[in-house]
């Protein structure tokens, strides 16, 4: 009888062991979630890449159609922005979004109202008052500067994706390292402040090659 149970027993698991396969499976399941999040924000990536060609190639049209891009600053009959956050892409939205150019064809999902102001009358063919801006995947604002308007500091709200800590970043236009001359000099620039939410980081995204 003894000795089946000495067998029995050393056919089982000791405690050692099952605290063993927990750690291993607890190993396991750590790398597989870090590889699935960094896919996941590979994808993004991808995406904010596609939504800025997309804006950038309606922005194209509307220079044909008006002569100039969006500028980045408000017109005189828009008044005065509620605050200074966002203006650049919040200017870009009012302009979009006027009678007749209606969007661009660019759709709500890109809108969002980071930080929550808004106009005191209708400004658009949006009947709410709330003052959008194009955002990114991250539901971040995206930063817009027309040619004119480089080399002037803004200051644009975002939320770390992972625990929604509320970020303020200042920017200006973007410069080549390489000459020191601006990214698209008769253009615009529309950035995203990438995976980290922060603007001025190595992981921003924009319309231009900032690897020079």
């Amino acid at each position: 009888m003894r000795g089946m149970r000495t067998s029995d027993a050393r056919g089982g698991f000791t405690l050692i062991e099952l605290l063993g396969v927990i750690v291993i499976v607890s190993i396991l399941m750590y790398f597989l979630i870090t590889r699935l999040s960094g896919v996941d924000e590979t994808v993004k990536v991808r995406v904010a890449r596609q939504k800025i060609e997309q804006i950038a190639a309606e922005l194209a049209d509307y220079e044909v159609d008006k002569g100039d891009y969006p500028r980045s600053t408000f017109r005189t009959e828009w008044g005065q922005p509620p605050n200074n956050l966002n203006v650049g892409c919040e200017a870009l939205y009012l302009a979009l979004w006027q009678k007749g150019i209606d969007g661009a064809g660019l759709g709500e999902d890109l809108l969002g109202n980071h930080d929550g102001d808004a106009t005191t009358k209708r400004l658009t063919v949006n009947p709410s008052l709330d003052l959008f801006e194009l955002q990114d995947p991250w539901e971040n604002p995206l930063a817009y500067f027309h040619h004119s308007d480089y080399g002037r500091k803004d200051r644009y709200s975002s939320s770390q994706p992972d625990t929604g800590e509320a970020l303020e970043s200042e920017l200006t236009a973007r410069k080549s390292t390489k000459t020191g001359n601006w990214f698209n000099p008769q253009t615009f620039q529309l950035i995203s402040a990438g995976p980290d939410a922060l603007f001025g980081t190595e992981d921003d995204i924009g319309n231009f090659d900032s690897g020079s």
